[in-house]
């Protein structure tokens, strides 16, 4: 059951906390936007017109997506455990329901800003169809829960917040090349293009790609869909069965 007392003193303090923490802040607003601009000027200075730029806004969707799965939940979520932070708020009237509920609300209205950001500029760069709105929404709800799932499964792990920062920075890059993201599938080498099959994150940049740029998804939509919605569904029990309010109690 959901506590609304306990909710809501939960939702302020997430709020704040992602207010506060300049590195959280950085990773989750600043970062993948500073990379959007990266690649607009890139594109405008080496004549490729929006061509690039067109390809690299799906990615940059689900790089903003990521961090704020993996930097702005999963760090949070292990330095909150490692201060004792968790340990009390168990003890409290909050059921483990609540207070996951309670930062996921704090962290739609980030993705809801995100999403917005760059859907703007893709419809200022002639990119997005005004009737493909809603399969975007619905795509990027599914892709961010399955990265909510991933992050909270991240958090429960024994791992220190040093670890997942640098786990997160050094699997971005290599994920969103491998997945397609930021660079064209037939560039890469055949086994990686085999790998990515086996990556979650390269449906839910296909799927992204095909409402914005109209390219078919390598395994069709319907396939897509549910590859995307069983990752999450599997991500969410392991959340579930990992989650601990401190290093020893469930």
């Amino acid at each position: 059951m959901i506590n609304k007392r306990a909710f809501s003193a939960l939702l302020g303090m997430n709020i704040k906390e992602l207010i506060r923490n300049p590195l959280t802040f950085f990773m989750v607003l600043a970062f993948p936007f500073l990379f959007l601009i990266m690649f607009g000027v890139l594109s405008s200075s080496t004549g490729v017109g929006t061509d690039l730029f067109e390809f690299i806004v799906p990615g940059i969707i689900v790089m903003a997506f990521f961090t704020l799965a993996i930097n702005g939940t999963s760090t949070p979520i292990i330095q909150m455990r490692d201060q004792g932070t968790l340990r009390l708020i168990g003890l409290t009237e909050a059921s483990k329901l609540t207070f996951v509920l309670s930062q996921i609300c704090a962290r739609f209205v980030l993705a809801a800003f995100q999403l917005l950001v760059l859907l703007s500029v893709a419809y200022f760069n002639g990119m997005l169809q005004a009737q493909n709105i809603p399969q975007i929404m619905l795509v990027s709800l599914i892709g961010l829960l399955m990265l909510f799932a991933l992050g909270y499964t991240v958090g429960s792990m024994r791992l220190s917040m040093e670890a997942v920062n640098g786990l997160s920075g050094g699997m971005l890059a290599p994920l969103l090349i491998v997945c397609g993201l930021i660079m064209p599938m037939n560039l890469l080498p055949s086994w990686l293009e085999t790998v990515s099959k086996f990556i979650p994150l390269t449906y839910f940049g296909e799927l992204l790609r095909y409402y914005l740029n109209g390219d078919a998804p390598s395994l069709g939509v319907l396939f897509s869909y549910l590859i995307l919605i069983i990752s999450t569904i599997l991500l969410a029990f392991a959340a579930i069965r990992l989650f601990r309010w401190d290093h020893i109690r469930a």
